[in-house]
């Protein structure tokens, strides 16, 4: 399961099409100066600092970058169980996962992934979106997540056998409409189309 994940460069290297325009970067930009990795954690806060990290988000019709925990939050406080990653073929049956795939679902900015020491990228360093569902979390937390994972192809399925779901450019608009229900069409479409990228994903190094 993934655990680490990142995103290198400036803020010509994270365009996020196709509403890049409608974006405040400020949040991306202020994580890259501490950073800008991402590590899963139940422990609040990491050398005296809250561990939150930039996700995109639709949010009552307005696109926004917020900064969240990597840790799903369920009635008011961590899930007890592992909750940073939530398989695709679990979205639509569990009840922790379904009310959040079906209309808060959200964006990953990164550049490259660890499974298993490995780093993964895509050709070039070229940033991607991973796919991710939110939650409500505290006043000192505002927003949780998990990290959306599939069944792992090509490369990475020699390192592991699942993989963070890739959200393609074309699909990211949807993703993010919580006016389009999360349902079996619009998971099924997101994987197809995500297998073009994760086919081209390499092991840098």
């Amino acid at each position: 399961m993934c655990a680490s994940y990142g995103l290198d460069g400036g803020p010509d290297r994270y365009d996020f099409e196709p509403f890049s325009e409608m974006l405040d970067y400020t949040p991306i930009r202020h994580w890259q100066d501490v950073g800008g990795k991402a590590n899963t954690t139940r422990v609040r806060k990491r050398d005296g600092h809250i561990n939150l990290n930039p996700i995109i988000r639709n949010v009552d019709g307005h696109l926004r970058v917020d900064l969240a925990w990597w840790w799903f939050w369920v009635g008011g406080k961590p899930a007890e169980f592992t909750a940073f990653n939530s398989r695709d073929d679990k979205l639509l049956s569990s009840p922790v996962w379904k009310g959040a795939y079906k209309s808060r679902r959200a964006l990953l900015p990164a550049s490259w992934y660890v499974e298993k020491g490995k780093r993964f990228e895509l050709p070039g360093g070229e940033p991607f979106t991973l796919g991710a569902i939110w939650n409500a979390g505290s006043e000192e937390v505002p927003v949780s997540y998990s990290m959306v994972t599939r069944d792992a192809l090509a490369t990475p399925a020699t390192v592991w056998d699942r993989m963070p779901l890739i959200i393609p450019e074309h699909l990211r608009e949807a993703w993010l409409d919580p006016s389009i229900d999360g349902d079996a069409a619009l998971l099924d479409q997101v994987l197809a189309a995500s297998e073009a990228d994760t086919r081209e994903l390499v092991i840098a190094g």
